[in-house]
């Protein structure tokens, strides 16, 4: 069980005035993290945030693939998995959705996860990248190539997708397996880091499976993809362990030899402390900019703090945001720089083994790929404590207030309390007030003072 410590709350205006339009909480969860939720009845509007000191030895901010695998056939979901998922395999404390991906699950930009370069840069695109440093956001570009041993050198395409019509295509073990619509020549090679292949790396050549179009990645492998015709430059180096040499490049703002994790978004939301969205030049349809959707952000305050936010959306409690909505209020919880991360249906909040926001989809939807933050784990609570409730069972439109005490019966502040609600048929604020939206069922989640308590809530039908 995940214990837990809050601490610090800031509420923008009180509950009991009947005119109020918005309400504001920020929660310490731990020291030096923090979550903020935000709430707007005019709109009406639901945004989520979590900020946290990076680079800090308290904690560890990472990528991750789902099932560990970038690539599937198209419309399948063998490679995607929901960031609920992702976090409790990987035990982190928090999660969110991350890149934007193609049907087949490919990154769409530069990925790199514990260091291992997944996929290649799309053009204009914004790039997150970071290590044991602070984050670095960028535009960059990529090359790559294959030499043979009679000197030829071969521009490669793209790495770990599919293959197109004329094209070469490196797949490395994280990729999976390789897919191609034409029939594609797969040349399989072993290697010294089959991983990362970022910098130059010396391949032996072992065997070529011709004209297929589906082939699974061996481990310790790599493999070079040639659609056919592209295929034709390798047929005279088939030596069994003859050597290949691999050169992939990354330029940029960012150290990209040292850089062990990337991400890419867009368009960029703020720079320098300003408004920055430009769709067009990351090749952004404008409508994707000026509808209001759930949206899921990055960004970095200042004092280099991290600011990882979502903002619910297409309900009847939050009906999301613009683009250029969505950089006023990241420049507004403090952030210098910021992008637009995957977002709609995919948007998603976890922390301490809930689901925050609300997706709009009403579940969880299995994306490719996720952020994860890691957190030292704290002492188990020396005492207990318990959700007071004046019902446990509500109406649709009703709305109570719960409160937390301790095993002496005494109250706990809600400044320390943070609640989660589970289920569709209800939600919660910070102030612990539930609001009955249609008939269910509900588990509320209180965390204080490192322990938790937990209370079902029925909503009934109306009738």
């Amino acid at each position: 069980m995940t214990t837990f410590f809050v601490s610090a709350l800031v509420l923008a205006a009180g509950q009991g005035d009947p005119d109020i339009t918005s309400l504001r909480w920020v929660k310490e969860l731990r020291p030096g993290v923090y979550y903020r939720q935000e709430i707007h009845f005019d709109r009406p509007l639901v945004i989520h945030s979590l900020k946290f000191r990076y680079p800090s030895d308290a904690v560890r901010f990472e990528t991750m693939t789902a099932k560990d695998r970038i690539f599937a056939p198209a419309g399948t979901t063998t490679n995607r998995e929901t960031v609920s998922s992702m976090a409790e395999r990987a035990g982190a404390f928090a999660a969110l959705n991350a890149d934007f991906f193609g049907m087949d699950g490919d990154p769409l930009g530069l990925f790199i996860s514990r260091g291992d370069l997944l996929s290649e840069p799309f053009p204009s695109r914004t790039t997150v990248a970071w290590a044991d440093s602070a984050l670095v956001f960028d535009e960059p570009s990529w090359s790559g190539s294959v030499t043979l041993p009679n000197g030829a050198e071969l521009e490669l395409d793209g790495i770990n997708r599919a293959v197109r019509p004329g094209e070469l295509i490196l797949v490395t073990p994280r990729g999976g397996r390789v897919y191609s619509k034409p029939p594609a020549y797969m040349f399989v090679c072993e290697t010294d880091s089959p991983a990362d292949p970022l910098g130059e790396t010396l391949l032996r050549f072992k065997y070529v499976v011709s004209e297929t179009h589906n082939f699974e990645v061996p481990d310790g492998h790599l493999v070079i993809a040639a659609a056919k015709g592209r295929h034709r430059p390798f047929m005279n180096a088939l030596v069994r362990n003859s050597d290949w040499k691999l050169r992939i490049t990354l330029r940029g703002r960012a150290n990209y030899s040292v850089i062990t994790e990337a991400i890419s978004g867009g368009p960029r939301l703020v720079r320098d402390g300003k408004p920055a969205v430009n769709p067009l030049r990351e090749r952004f349809p404008p409508g994707f900019a000026s509808a209001a959707h759930p949206r899921t952000a990055l960004g970095v305050t200042e004092h280099r703090n991290v600011v990882l936010a979502v903002v619910d959306g297409r309900s009847s409690i939050s009906g999301g945001v613009s683009l250029e909505e969505l950089a006023k209020i990241m420049i507004r919880l403090g952030c210098v720089d910021a992008v637009n991360l995957d977002g709609g249906g995919s948007s998603t909040l976890y922390i301490a083994g809930s689901i925050i926001n609300r997706p709009s989809g009403g579940l969880q939807r299995p994306v490719a790929n996720a952020l994860l933050l890691y957190l030292a784990p704290r002492p188990e609570a020396d005492t207990g404590i318990r959700i007071v409730a004046k019902t446990a069972q509500l109406r649709p439109g009703d709305a109570t207030t719960l409160k937390v005490k301790d095993e002496n019966g005494q109250a706990v502040s809600n400044d320390g309390v943070f609640w989660i609600c589970e289920g569709r048929a209800a939600w919660i604020d910070q102030g612990g007030k539930v609001r009955a939206l249609s008939p269910g069922r509900v588990r509320i989640r209180a965390l204080a003072r490192g322990a938790e308590a937990t209370l079902a809530i029925i909503v009934a039908s109306g009738a």
